[in-house]
C-alpha cells in the first residue's frame, strides 16, 4: 500500500516538473531562442547591407549605424519581427545594428526593441547634467550667459569630458519670448543624448517703468504712455516705490464716499476685484501725513498707515508727478490720503491746467470723489501692450477679457457693456443673480433729457425717491427712460432706497425702503457712480439717496459732490440710469474696455 502512494507521489511530481519545464520553454526559452534569431537575421542584414554600400562602412574609432526600419524598406529583412511574448511589431525606429572597425576586421553591434524583450548591448547615450536650472528667466535686455555644462557621465564608458557636449541655440535678450538651447553628447558606440535647456525673455514691470520715465515717476500733464489694465479696468501707474514695486491709480474717479467711510469703501473696491488681480497687488504702506496747508507743496512723508491692499493718493503723490501740473488732476473733487485735522480732509481737482488751487481742504462728513490707488509686484511680468490707452500693459496671470459665449454676471465690476449704441459700465456681479449695471453718460437725446422735481401737493415729509408715485424722479426714470435706451435685456429687479437723519454717509442710512423695478436713478454709493470726464462736460444728474429732514431731493454736481435741495426749489437736472441685465445676457464680442466694450446677446 506504501509502495502504491509513493508511486503516485512521484507520477505527480514527473508531472509538475513537466508542466514547468513547458511553461518555462514557452514563456521563456522559445521566446529567447525567437529573439536570438531575429538579432542574428539583423545582422546578417546589416552585413550584407555594408557588403553592398560600402562606402557606408566606418573608418578610423567611427561608427555606422543602420536602423531596423532601413534593413525593412530596403528588403534585407522579410521577415516581420514580433515580440515573441506578445505578438506585438518589434521598435523599427529604436532597433539599430552598429558597426565600428576591430584592427583589420569590422564588429556589429546589435539592439533589438520587442518591449520587453531588449537586446543585452549599450543603447543609452550619456547623461548631460547642466550647471542651472532646465528652465530660465532672463529680463528682457539684460546680458545672458549659458551656465554650460556641469558633467557628462556615461553607463558604460564612464565619465567623458564635458568639452565633447555640442551646444546649438541662442537668445536674443532684446525681444521677449521663448528660446531654447540644446546639448547633444556621444558615448563611445555612438548613442546619442539630446536635453534642452528654455530660457524665457521677459520683461517685468518694474524695469520698463525704469526706461519710460528718468526717475521713476511719471511727471507732467501730458504723460500717455503709463496706462495699464487690471481687472479689466484702466488704470494709470505713478511709478516705483522705494522696494521697486508699481505704484498705479485707477483712471477715473470710481465712486463717492464721506472720509469716515473711506476704509470700508475701499475694501468693497478692492473685493470687486478679480481673484487673479488680487495676486497680482501687494500689501503696502501708504502716505496718510496730518498736513497744515503751508506745508502742501512737500514731497516727503513721515507719516504712513498700516499696509493696506488699496488706499488713495496723496499730496506727496501728486507733488512728486508734478512739474507745472500733474496728469493724476481730474475734474472730480478726489479724498487724498492725508487730513488737516479731526475734521477736514485733503481732496484734488484740477479746475484748469493754469489754477493753483488744485488741492485743497474740504469737511471729513462732504461727499467726494474716491480715486483708489494700488501697488503691484514690481517683478510681475508684461505679457502685451505699450502704455497707451489704446493698447495698455497687460499683465502675466491678470484676468483676461471676456470671449464670445461667457455670461457677463461671471466678469468682474468697472467693466464695460454695450447694448445697441448705449454704453454701461458694471456695478457689481453675481453668478445667480442679474447683473447691476450703470450708464456711462447721463441719459438724453440731442438737446438732452432733463428733470424737474414735481410734489403734486405732497407735504415735504412724505415726499422721497418712489418709482411708483406719478411725478416722483424714480417714476419718470422707471417708465420714461425706455423711450430712450434699449430694455430689450434688462429685467426688473429689487432696488433697496436709502434713507438718512441729517447727512448723507456711507453705511449710515437709517432704514431702506425696497421697490421692484427696471430702471432707476443711481445710489451715491455704488462703484463706478461718476461721470467719465471723456468727450463732454459733465452734467448734474439726480440720485436715488435723500435725508429725513427738508431736503428732498438729492444730486451729484459736476465737482462730484451730492447736493441735496428741496422739491419747491430744485432745477432741472439730467438723469442717469441703473439697471439690473439679465443673468443670461451673454457677450458676443468686445474686451470689456471703455474703447472696446462688450457687446451682448440673450
Amino acid at each position: 500500500m506504501g509502495e502504491k502512494k509513493d508511486y503516485k507521489k512521484i507520477i505527480r511530481t514527473i508531472i509538475i516538473v513537466a508542466i514547468i519545464v513547458g511553461i518555462t520553454y514557452f514563456l521563456i526559452i522559445r521566446p529567447y531562442i525567437k529573439f536570438k534569431t531575429y538579432e542574428s537575421t539583423m545582422k546578417k542584414a546589416a552585413e550584407r547591407y555594408f557588403e553592398i554600400n560600402e562606402t557606408r562602412l566606418p573608418t578610423g574609432k567611427r561608427i555606422s549605424t543602420v536602423k531596423l526600419s532601413t534593413l525593412y524598406n530596403e528588403k534585407y529583412i522579410q521577415e516581420d519581427f514580433k515580440s515573441p511574448l506578445n505578438g506585438k511589431y518589434c521598435s523599427t525606429s529604436k532597433s539599430w545594428v552598429k558597426v565600428r572597425k576591430d584592427g583589420t576586421n569590422y564588429k556589429y553591434y546589435i539592439y533589438l526593441d520587442c518591449g520587453a524583450l531588449k537586446s543585452n548591448v549599450d543603447h543609452e547615450g550619456p547623461t548631460i547634467v547642466l550647471n542651472g536650472e532646465d528652465t530660465m528667466k532672463v529680463n528682457k535686455n539684460e546680458k545672458f550667459k549659458d551656465p554650460g555644462v556641469k558633467a557628462l557621465v556615461d553607463n558604460i564608458d564612464g565619465k567623458l569630458d564635458t568639452k565633447d557636449v555640442s551646444i546649438k541655440g541662442s537668445v536674443d535678450t532684446s525681444k521677449v519670448g521663448t528660446y531654447t538651447i540644446t546639448y547633444t553628447a556621444f558615448d563611445s558606440l555612438n548613442n546619442q543624448t539630446d536635453i534642452k535647456r528654455t530660457i524665457k525673455v521677459v520683461e517685468v514691470i518694474k524695469s520698463t517703468i525704469k526706461e519710460s520715465t528718468e526717475i521713476g515717476m511719471y511727471k507732467g500733464r501730458t504723460v500717455n504712455n503709463n496706462y495699464l489694465q487690471l481687472s479689466g479696468n484702466l488704470f494709470r501707474i505713478i511709478g516705483l516705490d522705494s522696494d521697486g514695486n508699481v505704484r498705479v491709480t485707477t483712471e477715473d474717479t470710481i465712486g463717492h464716499v464721506n472720509y469716515k467711510g473711506l476704509e470700508s469703501y475701499l475694501d468693497k473696491y478692492y473685493k470687486s476685484l478679480a481673484p487673479e488681480s488680487r495676486k497680482l497687488i501687494v500689501k503696502t504702506k501708504y502716505c496718510n501725513d496730518v498736513l497744515s496747508v503751508e506745508n502742501l507743496d512737500t514731497t516727503e512723508c513721515s507719516s504712513y498707515t498700516d499696509k493696506k491692499n488699496v488706499f488713495v493718493n496723496s499730496v506727496i503723490d501728486y507733488n512728486r508727478t508734478k512739474e507745472d501740473t500733474t496728469w493724476m488732476l481730474t475734474g472730480i473733487m478726489d479724498w487724498l490720503g492725508n487730513t488737516l485735522d479731526e475734521d477736514n480732509a485733503y481732496v484734488a481737482r484740477l479746475f484748469n491746467v493754469f489754477n493753483d488751487s488744485q488741492i485743497f481742504t474740504e469737511p471729513a462728513k462732504n461727499i467726494n470723489g474716491v480715486r483708489p490707488t494700488l501697488t503691484i509686484d514690481g517683478d510681475a511680468l508684461l505679457k502685451s501692450g505699450d502704455g497707451t490707452q489704446e493698447n495698455p500693459y497687460i499683465l502675466v496671470g491678470d484676468v483676461k477679457s471676456g470671449k464670445s459665449g461667457d455670461l457677463v454676471n461671471e466678469r468682474f465690476a468697472g467693466e464695460y457693456i454695450q447694448i445697441n449704441n448705449y454704453k454701461w459700465r458694471i456695478v457689481e456681479t453675481n453668478k445667480e443673480e442679474p447683473t447691476r449695471i450703470i450708464s456711462s453718460d447721463i441719459l438724453r437725446d440731442s438737446d438732452g433729457i432733463e428733470v424737474t422735481a414735481e410734489n403734486d401737493g405732497k407735504s415735504e415729509e412724505s415726499y422721497t425717491y418712489n418709482p411708483n408715485e406719478s411725478g416722483n424722479i424714480g417714476y419718470y426714470i422707471k417708465n420714461k427712460a425706455s423711450e430712450f435706451i434699449t430694455t430689450k435685456y434688462l429685467v426688473s429687479s429689487t432696488i433697496k432706497v436709502p434713507k438718512y437723519k441729517d447727512n448723507i454717509a456711507y453705511g449710515k442710512e437709517i432704514e431702506t425702503k425696497e421697490y421692484k423695478t427696471k430702471l432707476f436713478a443711481p445710489d451715491i454709493f455704488d462703484l463706478y457712480n461718476v461721470l467719465e470726464h471723456k468727450d463732454e462736460l459733465m452734467r448734474e444728474y439726480w440720485v436715488m439717496n435723500f435725508t429725513t429732514d427738508r431736503y428732498n431731493y438729492t444730486y451729484m454736481a459736476d465737482q462730484g459732490s451730492y447736493v441735496t435741495d428741496t422739491y419747491s426749489s430744485a432745477t432741472e437736472k439730467a438723469i442717469r440710469v441703473e439697471a439690473f441685465l439679465s443673468k443670461n445676457a451673454t457677450i458676443v464680442k468686445g474686451k470689456g474696455t471703455y474703447l472696446d466694450p462688450y457687446v451682448i446677446s440673450e
